[in-house]
């Protein structure tokens, strides 16, 4: 490893809005990997959603609000700028020519994984990141599952970060919170109270734009 090496989380969606499901898990992630940051990359063409409900401008607001309170969390905007689809594939691809000297780790859910081979050329991933999978306390993939071939043979054990730059699949248990910014727009257009989901600066974005109403 090279002196100057840095290990970056990377969180993507449409954080519309952002909310405690995204972030407790990350920070769970950040108590038990020696990670130096992470990114939350925010999707301009979503491929598997018809679009966004809050336009950029609001949901970068709303992300900054989040990394307000969170001094290890940063913005990542490189999908942003981009008018295709955002592939995660291709977007990491691009961190990894921008950025050489960081190893990145694509926080995903225990969903996301078992969906994996749905994703744009999914098999490439193993060869520029690393994958953190976010799931429930005692939970085990079923051996029928056709990833769970893959799990077992790509999932780190070791107690620190991999050695290996790239490749390995590390779980860890998070007490996951049953929401999802569907969830939250659809309470917030019937005035339902949404404070314990949401940081208190994305709540006050919310409220003082008028969005999802």
């Amino acid at each position: 490893m090279t002196e100057n090496l840095r290990h970056t989380a990377v969180l993507g969606g449409t954080f519309d809005p952002p909310h405690l499901g995204h972030i407790d898990p990350l920070l769970a992630a950040c108590k038990q990997w020696q990670f130096d940051d992470c990114w939350l990359l925010p999707n301009h063409i979503p491929p598997h959603k018809q679009g966004t409900h809050a336009d950029v401008e609001a949901r970068l607001a709303m992300l900054n609000a989040v990394i307000d309170a969170q001094p290890r969390f940063a913005l990542c905007d490189i999908e942003l700028k981009r008018h295709t689809p955002s592939y995660t594939v291709e977007t990491l691809k691009r961190l990894k020519e921008l950025y050489p000297a960081r190893r990145f780790y694509f926080v995903m859910g225990m969903d996301s994984l078992l969906n994996l081979p749905s994703w744009h050329r999914w098999q490439e991933l193993f060869a520029l990141c690393h994958l953190l999978v976010c799931k429930r306390p005692g939970y085990r993939l079923d051996d029928q599952h056709p990833m769970a071939s893959c799990l077992a043979e790509r999932q780190y054990s070791g107690n620190s970060l991999p050695s290996e730059p790239h490749g390995r699949i590390l779980l860890t248990e998070v007490l996951e919170r049953d929401i999802s910014s569907s969830q939250i727009r659809r309470a917030i257009a019937s005035g339902e109270d949404v404070r314990q989901w949401l940081p208190e600066g994305v709540m006050a974005i919310i409220n003082n734009r008028g969005l999802y109403r």
